[in-house]
Protein backbone atom coordinates (compact mmCIF):
# COMPACT_ATOMS: atom_id res chain seq x y z
CA UNK A 1 0.00 0.00 0.00
CA UNK A 2 2.74 2.24 0.60
CA UNK A 3 4.10 2.09 -3.26
CA UNK A 4 0.72 3.17 -3.90
CA UNK A 5 0.81 5.81 -1.69
CA UNK A 6 4.11 7.35 -3.20
CA UNK A 7 3.37 6.25 -6.51
CA UNK A 8 -0.21 8.68 -6.60
CA UNK A 9 1.88 11.16 -5.39
CA UNK A 10 4.14 11.33 -7.61
CA UNK A 11 1.51 11.09 -10.25
CA UNK A 12 -0.07 14.27 -8.76
CA UNK A 13 3.33 16.19 -8.66
CA UNK A 14 4.39 14.86 -11.87
CA UNK A 15 0.77 16.43 -13.36
CA UNK A 16 1.34 19.57 -11.61
CA UNK A 17 4.58 20.51 -12.31
CA UNK A 18 4.07 19.41 -15.78
CA UNK A 19 1.19 21.71 -16.31
CA UNK A 20 1.95 24.40 -18.73
CA UNK A 21 3.30 21.00 -21.57
CA UNK A 22 0.21 19.92 -21.15
CA UNK A 23 -1.88 23.16 -21.68
CA UNK A 24 0.60 24.08 -24.13
CA UNK A 25 0.31 20.61 -25.85
CA UNK A 26 -3.72 20.76 -25.76
CA UNK A 27 -4.12 24.43 -26.95
CA UNK A 28 -1.50 24.07 -30.20
CA UNK A 29 -3.66 22.28 -32.92
CA UNK A 30 -0.35 21.62 -34.61
CA UNK A 31 -0.04 19.07 -31.95
CA UNK A 32 -2.85 16.77 -32.61
CA UNK A 33 -1.25 14.81 -35.11
CA UNK A 34 1.02 13.65 -32.37
CA UNK A 35 -1.17 13.56 -29.52
CA UNK A 36 -4.31 11.24 -31.35
CA UNK A 37 -1.80 8.16 -31.53
CA UNK A 38 -0.25 9.00 -28.09
CA UNK A 39 -3.73 8.79 -26.90
CA UNK A 40 -5.13 5.82 -28.50
CA UNK A 41 -1.85 4.03 -27.12
CA UNK A 42 -2.56 4.69 -23.34
CA UNK A 43 -6.35 4.28 -23.89
CA UNK A 44 -5.58 0.66 -25.71
CA UNK A 45 -2.89 -0.31 -23.12
CA UNK A 46 -5.44 0.45 -20.20
CA UNK A 47 -8.55 -0.88 -22.09
CA UNK A 48 -6.81 -3.89 -23.04
CA UNK A 49 -5.08 -4.31 -20.19
CA UNK A 50 -2.03 -4.58 -21.77
CA UNK A 51 0.75 -5.29 -18.90
CA UNK A 52 1.25 -2.21 -17.13
CA UNK A 53 5.14 -4.20 -16.03
CA UNK A 54 5.87 -3.88 -19.80
CA UNK A 55 4.80 -0.20 -20.09
CA UNK A 56 6.26 0.98 -17.11
CA UNK A 57 9.62 -0.75 -18.09
CA UNK A 58 9.77 1.36 -21.10
CA UNK A 59 9.03 4.40 -19.36
CA UNK A 60 11.44 3.65 -16.68
CA UNK A 61 14.02 2.80 -18.99
CA UNK A 62 13.55 5.94 -21.04
CA UNK A 63 13.83 7.90 -17.62
CA UNK A 64 16.87 6.26 -17.10
CA UNK A 65 18.84 6.45 -20.40
CA UNK A 66 17.51 9.93 -20.92
CA UNK A 67 17.72 12.33 -17.88
CA UNK A 68 21.54 13.03 -17.86
CA UNK A 69 22.85 13.13 -21.12
CA UNK A 70 23.78 17.11 -21.49
CA UNK A 71 27.25 17.22 -20.32
CA UNK A 72 28.44 13.38 -22.04
CA UNK A 73 27.07 15.06 -25.55
CA UNK A 74 30.20 18.01 -25.25
CA UNK A 75 32.81 15.39 -25.30
CA UNK A 76 31.32 12.87 -28.13
CA UNK A 77 29.82 14.01 -31.55
CA UNK A 78 26.74 13.42 -32.75
CA UNK A 79 26.38 10.01 -33.80
CA UNK A 80 28.56 8.65 -31.09
CA UNK A 81 25.96 10.38 -28.41
CA UNK A 82 23.19 8.78 -30.19
CA UNK A 83 24.44 5.54 -29.99
CA UNK A 84 25.40 6.18 -26.62
CA UNK A 85 21.75 6.70 -26.19
CA UNK A 86 20.62 4.07 -27.62
CA UNK A 87 22.75 1.55 -25.72
CA UNK A 88 21.29 3.10 -22.51
CA UNK A 89 17.94 2.22 -23.65
CA UNK A 90 18.38 -0.98 -24.51
CA UNK A 91 20.24 -1.87 -21.26
CA UNK A 92 17.79 -0.35 -19.10
CA UNK A 93 14.45 -1.81 -20.61
CA UNK A 94 15.95 -5.52 -21.13
CA UNK A 95 18.01 -5.36 -17.82
CA UNK A 96 14.55 -4.13 -15.97
CA UNK A 97 12.82 -7.43 -17.50
CA UNK A 98 15.45 -9.47 -16.32
CA UNK A 99 15.14 -7.55 -12.58
CA UNK A 100 11.58 -8.60 -12.21
CA UNK A 101 12.00 -12.31 -13.89
CA UNK A 102 10.97 -13.57 -11.03
CA UNK A 103 7.94 -11.65 -10.45
CA UNK A 104 4.55 -13.54 -10.05
CA UNK A 105 3.25 -10.77 -11.87
CA UNK A 106 5.17 -11.33 -14.95
CA UNK A 107 5.84 -14.58 -15.75
CA UNK A 108 6.89 -14.53 -19.60
CA UNK A 109 9.78 -17.15 -19.98
CA UNK A 110 10.40 -16.15 -23.63
CA UNK A 111 11.40 -12.78 -22.99
CA UNK A 112 14.42 -13.80 -20.62
CA UNK A 113 16.49 -15.09 -22.92
CA UNK A 114 16.19 -12.23 -25.68
CA UNK A 115 16.24 -9.50 -22.70
CA UNK A 116 19.69 -11.35 -21.61
CA UNK A 117 20.97 -11.25 -25.22
CA UNK A 118 20.00 -7.60 -25.69
CA UNK A 119 21.70 -6.88 -22.26
CA UNK A 120 24.96 -8.12 -22.85
CA UNK A 121 25.07 -6.64 -26.45
CA UNK A 122 24.17 -3.23 -25.61
CA UNK A 123 26.45 -3.22 -22.64
CA UNK A 124 29.12 -3.65 -24.40
CA UNK A 125 28.31 -1.47 -26.74
CA UNK A 126 27.45 1.37 -23.82
CA UNK A 127 31.01 0.57 -21.90
CA UNK A 128 33.52 0.98 -25.47
CA UNK A 129 31.14 4.42 -25.68
CA UNK A 130 31.48 5.20 -21.51
CA UNK A 131 35.09 4.82 -22.31
CA UNK A 132 35.22 6.94 -25.17
CA UNK A 133 33.93 9.67 -22.84
CA UNK A 134 36.19 9.03 -20.17
CA UNK A 135 39.08 11.00 -22.33
CA UNK A 136 37.33 14.08 -21.11
CA UNK A 137 35.28 13.27 -17.94
CA UNK A 138 36.50 12.82 -14.60
CA UNK A 139 35.75 10.17 -12.49
CA UNK A 140 33.17 12.17 -10.56
CA UNK A 141 31.56 12.90 -13.52
CA UNK A 142 31.59 9.75 -15.55
CA UNK A 143 29.65 8.27 -11.61
CA UNK A 144 27.07 11.20 -11.91
CA UNK A 145 26.74 10.45 -15.10
CA UNK A 146 26.30 6.35 -15.65
CA UNK A 147 24.90 5.80 -11.75
CA UNK A 148 21.90 4.33 -12.69
CA UNK A 149 23.85 1.70 -15.06
CA UNK A 150 25.99 0.83 -11.81
CA UNK A 151 22.57 0.46 -9.51
CA UNK A 152 21.05 -1.69 -12.54
CA UNK A 153 24.38 -3.83 -12.14
CA UNK A 154 24.34 -4.01 -8.58
CA UNK A 155 20.37 -4.93 -8.68
CA UNK A 156 20.93 -7.70 -11.29
CA UNK A 157 23.85 -9.24 -8.80
CA UNK A 158 21.22 -8.75 -5.51
CA UNK A 159 18.39 -10.40 -7.93
CA UNK A 160 20.73 -13.40 -8.43
CA UNK A 161 20.46 -14.13 -4.69
CA UNK A 162 17.23 -12.17 -3.92
CA UNK A 163 14.03 -12.23 -5.77
CA UNK A 164 13.49 -8.64 -7.11
CA UNK A 165 9.68 -7.76 -7.70
CA UNK A 166 7.87 -5.00 -10.09
CA UNK A 167 6.66 -2.87 -6.87
CA UNK A 168 10.29 -3.08 -5.51
CA UNK A 169 11.21 -1.33 -9.01
CA UNK A 170 8.48 1.13 -8.80
CA UNK A 171 9.15 2.27 -5.37
CA UNK A 172 13.08 2.91 -6.44
CA UNK A 173 11.96 4.55 -9.38
CA UNK A 174 9.19 7.04 -7.38
CA UNK A 175 12.05 7.22 -4.83
CA UNK A 176 14.37 8.21 -7.11
CA UNK A 177 12.20 11.27 -8.58
CA UNK A 178 11.25 12.59 -5.71
CA UNK A 179 14.83 13.62 -4.94
CA UNK A 180 16.03 14.64 -7.96
CA UNK A 181 15.14 18.32 -7.41
CA UNK A 182 17.34 18.60 -4.61
CA UNK A 183 20.71 16.87 -6.55
CA UNK A 184 21.50 19.74 -7.83
CA UNK A 185 20.22 21.99 -4.80
CA UNK A 186 22.60 24.73 -3.35
CA UNK A 187 21.30 26.55 -0.21
CA UNK A 188 23.74 29.32 -1.19
CA UNK A 189 21.56 29.88 -3.48
CA UNK A 190 18.29 31.73 -2.75
CA UNK A 191 16.79 30.98 -5.93
CA UNK A 192 16.96 27.39 -5.21
CA UNK A 193 15.52 27.64 -1.27
CA UNK A 194 11.64 28.76 -2.52
CA UNK A 195 10.81 25.49 -5.04
CA UNK A 196 12.51 23.54 -3.07
CA UNK A 197 10.34 24.34 0.06
CA UNK A 198 7.00 24.19 -2.46
CA UNK A 199 8.35 21.08 -3.44
CA UNK A 200 8.47 19.47 0.16
CA UNK A 201 5.61 20.56 1.08
CA UNK A 202 3.72 19.57 -1.74
CA UNK A 203 5.31 16.19 -1.30
CA UNK A 204 4.56 15.92 2.32
CA UNK A 205 0.97 17.25 1.92
CA UNK A 206 0.03 14.95 -0.62
CA UNK A 207 1.45 11.95 1.18
CA UNK A 208 -0.67 12.97 4.22
CA UNK A 209 -3.90 13.36 2.53
CA UNK A 210 -3.39 9.89 0.08
CA UNK A 211 -2.35 8.34 3.59
CA UNK A 212 -6.14 9.45 5.36
CA UNK A 213 -8.32 8.43 2.24
CA UNK A 214 -6.58 5.10 2.02
CA UNK A 215 -7.13 1.99 3.13
CA UNK A 216 -4.13 2.03 5.99
CA UNK A 217 -6.52 4.76 7.58
CA UNK A 218 -9.74 3.16 7.06
CA UNK A 219 -9.14 -1.00 6.34
CA UNK A 220 -12.19 -1.72 4.08
CA UNK A 221 -11.88 -3.99 1.29
CA UNK A 222 -13.61 -2.06 -1.04
CA UNK A 223 -11.43 1.04 -0.45
CA UNK A 224 -8.65 -0.99 -0.88
CA UNK A 225 -9.55 -2.40 -4.72
CA UNK A 226 -11.01 1.64 -5.27
CA UNK A 227 -7.23 2.59 -4.15
CA UNK A 228 -5.84 -0.02 -6.45
CA UNK A 229 -8.39 0.48 -9.12
CA UNK A 230 -7.04 4.43 -9.19
CA UNK A 231 -3.03 3.61 -9.02
CA UNK A 232 -3.59 1.48 -12.14
CA UNK A 233 -5.90 3.65 -13.81
CA UNK A 234 -2.98 6.95 -13.22
CA UNK A 235 0.08 4.79 -13.63
CA UNK A 236 -1.36 4.45 -17.53
CA UNK A 237 -2.27 7.94 -17.62
CA UNK A 238 0.91 9.02 -16.26
CA UNK A 239 3.45 6.88 -17.92
CA UNK A 240 1.34 7.79 -21.43
CA UNK A 241 1.59 11.48 -20.36
CA UNK A 242 5.61 11.17 -19.94
CA UNK A 243 6.08 10.53 -23.84
CA UNK A 244 4.86 13.86 -24.29
CA UNK A 245 5.63 16.16 -21.15
CA UNK A 246 8.63 14.41 -19.66
CA UNK A 247 12.27 15.74 -21.33
CA UNK A 248 13.78 12.17 -19.97
CA UNK A 249 12.86 11.15 -24.16
CA UNK A 250 14.76 10.77 -27.00
CA UNK A 251 14.91 14.21 -28.58
CA UNK A 252 12.80 13.17 -31.97
CA UNK A 253 10.12 12.17 -29.30
CA UNK A 254 10.33 15.73 -27.90
CA UNK A 255 10.45 17.48 -30.67
CA UNK A 256 7.21 16.22 -31.44
CA UNK A 257 5.99 18.74 -28.93
CA UNK A 258 8.38 21.13 -29.94
CA UNK A 259 10.30 21.33 -26.38
CA UNK A 260 13.79 21.54 -25.81
CA UNK A 261 15.70 18.69 -25.75
CA UNK A 262 18.18 20.54 -23.36
CA UNK A 263 15.68 21.07 -20.48
CA UNK A 264 15.47 18.54 -17.55
CA UNK A 265 11.85 18.12 -16.35
CA UNK A 266 11.38 18.45 -12.32
CA UNK A 267 9.58 15.78 -11.85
Amino acid sequence: MSVYIFGISHFLLATYYSRHKITSALSNSKHYFALAPLALLGLASYTTSFSLVLYFGLHHALSEAYLVQRKVGASLNEQSMMTLQTSRFFMQLSGYILLVRNDPFFRIEQLNSLALIVFVLSSLVFVWQMWRASDNLSLHQLIKLFYSEAMLFLFLLLSLAFPITFLQVVFYHYTFWAILPFLNFSIHNKKHIKPAVIYTLLTVISIIVLIKVSPLHHPTSTRYFRFEYWFVLQSYLHITLSFATSNANPGWLIALFNRSPKAVAKV
